[in-house]
């Protein structure tokens, strides 16, 4: 089961999209805001990030060109900014993927499924247990920390 973050202000649309991704078998929370999605990942690990471009306070891209310089986590931006400038501009902050609302719950959990698969594939083995002496210190930068 992949943890999952959904960054959207419209709350009624967070709420959709947080049960239909619950409902495809991934624990998954919704924030408004910049500030809660870092709070947040202070104490989870998340697997893969949605965000809205349009946000309160720091933009979706803004937080993407964070997360992609802090974080593993995959990023797919849904959003109402469809031009084309605005699509390419939200790849080149390192998005993995970037769909135009309205989107269609079932292209989101095919793309979610997809960039999920690239992360497991990508991702290094973890150590095994009691593989380190007791008392060293080990830096997790999947829950940055």
């Amino acid at each position: 089961m992949a943890n999952l973050v959904v960054v959207e202000d419209d709350s009624e649309l967070c709420d959709g999209i947080v049960s239909y991704l619950q409902l495809s078998g991934h624990k998954t929370m919704g924030f408004s805001d910049a500030p809660s999605l870092y709070r947040h990942m202070v104490n989870e690990t998340v697997d893969l990030v949605t965000l809205d471009i349009v946000l309160d306070g720091e933009d979706g891209l803004s937080i993407a060109r964070h997360l992609r310089q802090t974080s593993s986590a995959g990023i797919v931006i849904v959003t109402g900014q469809g031009e084309l400038n605005d699509r390419i501009e939200g790849m080149r902050s390192g998005v993995d993927s970037y769909l135009v609302k309205p989107v269609d719950m079932r292209e989101l959990i095919a793309v979610v499924e997809s960039v999920l698969r690239r992360i497991t594939s990508d991702s290094p083995t973890a150590l095994p247990e009691g593989s380190l002496p007791e008392g060293c210190w080990v830096f997790d930068s999947t829950r940055w920390r």
